[in-house]
């Protein structure tokens, strides 16, 4: 990306919702986010070659880019929820029960398999990076609402 001049990426995905709040088609902007994957690239800066750089992630979304986003919507009266905690899963199963049980307790929102290691990645790269996601009405959600509140 940064090889073709990008300055901006809005990552657009589907999600699933672990909390009530997010009705079907819901569009949530995540102001934080929870990394559950593994054995992704995470770095660019790794090997011998490369040393290692310590990347400030404390605030994964950039809030210049959100900003932006949350002013679109509202110029356009578009409803958009702009706090909630991404969970990013390796996929590409969905969560058992306790592990829907664990996210809730780590304070996760919405459940996805994207945005991540790619929010990392632009950050080193100094590309402003935002999550866009769609709330998607899924069999699978309907079944955590029943068994896993």
């Amino acid at each position: 990306m940064r090889s073709i001049g990008a300055e901006y990426i809005v990552a657009v995905s589907s999600v699933i919702s672990i909390n009530d709040r997010f009705e079907n088609g819901a569009l949530v902007l995540p102001d934080d986010l929870i990394d559950y994957t593994y054995g992704r690239k995470d770095t660019f800066f790794e090997g011998q070659e490369e040393p290692v750089v310590h990347t400030d992630f404390l605030d994964p979304y950039t809030a210049e880019l959100r900003e932006k986003i949350v002013e679109h919507a509202q110029q356009h009266q578009m409803p958009l929820y702009t706090q909630a905690v991404y969970g990013c899963l390796q996929g590409p199963r969905w969560p058992t029960r306790a592990e829907i049980q664990r996210y809730r307790r780590d304070g996760v929102d919405v459940l996805g398999m994207t945005g991540m290691p790619e929010a990392v990645l632009a950050r080193e790269l100094g590309i402003q990076y935002a999550h866009f996601c769609g709330k998607l009405p899924r069999s699978e959600e309907r079944r955590v609402g029943k068994e896993c509140r």
